[in-house]
């Protein structure tokens, strides 16, 4: 969903609705057919604008709200207005890039600074410090080449959950084996491979779920010894 849009995108989103009912109850006018996509880009815009400013920021398609009512009134411009918008989105990309990969060189610094200060989950830690140690250590990048170093870290971390022996379903540990090998294949390869999306996104959406539902007062739930068939 996040490729679509954001939780965010609803409330904005909603905003921009009441607002242009509201517009077209007291200025008909505005919502002619003539005026319409003036009108939308108009209320975009400015809607979109002021809640990404006040921390709310709805994206559409990974693009802010105002940024898809400004295309709506290049659109309506003509061929010039399109060119700028085109050249608009060119720049924005760019800066997208820049800036998360930025970010990401940060993160991956953090990263490596907690699991010098916690080498492992704490001991008789609850669960929600267990997913928090997870959370902090493991790093799986979107723009960042997964370096041996890279692969090394998490194995590190997935073999520290694996010796923690949480309580998983069957997806979520086959899950956590594939971006095992994935990881392994890596550290070993001739050149860093790119981020793998299909593997990397199920086990960070595991750990945020796990997170969410983690007790902070209770230990960590470990998983039942396997049966061991009568002979």
């Amino acid at each position: 969903m996040t490729l679509i849009f954001n939780l965010w995108a609803i409330p904005v989103g909603l905003l921009i609705y009441l607002i242009l009912l509201g517009i077209e109850h007291f200025f008909p006018s505005t919502m002619t057919p003539g005026h319409t996509a003036w009108t939308v880009g108009i209320v975009a815009v400015v809607i979109g604008a002021l809640t990404d400013m006040v921390g709310i920021r709805g994206r559409l398609f990974l693009m802010p709200i105002w940024m898809i009512g400004l295309g709506i009134i290049c659109y309506k411009l003509g061929w010039p207005g399109t060119l700028v918008f085109v050249a608009l989105l060119i720049a924005v990309g760019i800066w997208f890039f820049r800036a998360g990969k930025k970010k990401e060189i940060e993160d991956w610094a953090k990263a490596q600074e907690q699991l010098i200060r916690a080498p492992a989950p704490p001991a008789s830690g609850t669960e929600s410090e267990f997913w928090e140690w997870v959370k902090a250590t493991l790093f799986l990048p979107t723009w960042m080449n997964f370096t041996p170093e890279l692969c090394k870290h998490n194995l590190t971390v997935l073999q520290a959950v694996r010796s923690a022996n949480p309580e998983l379903a069957p997806a979520e540990q086959a899950a956590i084996g594939a971006l095992a090998q994935f990881l392994l294949r890596g550290q070993d390869a001739p050149k860093p491979p790119g981020s793998d999306l299909k593997l990397q996104n199920p086990v960070s959406e595991l750990i945020e779920k796990r997170l969410r539902k983690a007790s902070k007062e209770a230990p960590l739930k470990k998983a039942p010894p396997p049966l061991i068939p009568a002979t």
